[in-house]
């Protein structure tokens, strides 16, 4: 068993190159439970993040602006993923391309703004 693992990890050493990570304390735990939710283990996640944000897909700062967004409105996450479902046919928000999480957040940013007159009017 031990020549398997030492065969693996050679094989790891000659494939691959390490990037140590570090995030805020915290951090991690939360990347996790994303990855997870998304079905990915930790450093599958953050390939696949590094990959769609070289691709133009949906950076850091709109998924927190589209989050806040979302907070403001009162909405859930199902309640999210269906609003992208609907409008964009992809049930992921970060599988979004840059150009469709901005035009969501141009979308949330009217909903927003058509509620907040309505409250006042």
């Amino acid at each position: 068993m031990a020549g398997t693992t030492e065969y693996k990890n050679q094989c790891l050493k000659e494939n691959n190159d390490r990037i140590y990570l570090i995030v805020p304390k915290g951090k991690k735990e939360k990347i996790k439970k994303i990855a997870e939710k998304n079905g990915e283990s930790l450093n599958g996640f953050i390939n696949h993040r590094k990959k769609q944000t070289a691709k133009g897909y949906t950076t850091e700062k709109q998924l927190k602006y589209i989050r806040g967004l979302t907070q403001y409105l009162g909405w859930e996450e199902k309640t999210l993923r269906q609003f992208i479902e609907k409008q964009y046919h992809i049930s992921n928000v970060n599988w979004l391309t840059s150009k469709q999480a901005a035009k969501l957040i141009e979308g949330l940013k009217s909903i927003w703004e058509k509620d907040k007159k309505d409250l006042e009017g």
